[in-house]
């Protein structure tokens, strides 16, 4: 993977920022950020941003869920090779 030529935080901008925060006080605490309690009566624009976070954090989710798993097949493959050699060794 190629070096990082400057922080991936510092390319965010502060809209975005606004956007995702609006988001996570949705998600945990239930707050719109124009009030009322129904998202469907947010202008489109914020529908349109927390689509947006939930799709990313779905495809995040995917990647660890992936990286997690190839991890275990590694795992269970080195464990079966120690395996195999500790048994033919033995003989």
């Amino acid at each position: 993977m190629p070096g990082l030529r400057r922080c991936p935080w510092s390319i965010i901008d502060d809209e975005t920022w606004a956007l995702f925060s609006w988001w996570q006080d949705w998600k945990t605490l239930q707050v719109l950020p124009w009030g009322g309690s129904d998202l469907m009566q947010q202008p489109a624009y914020v529908l349109q941003a927390f689509r947006q976070c939930e799709t990313t954090l779905n495809e995040l989710n995917k990647e660890e869920q992936t990286k997690q798993q190839k991890e275990y097949e590694k795992q269970q493959r080195e464990l079966k090779r120690n395996m195999s050699n500790r048994q033919g060794g033995r003989r």
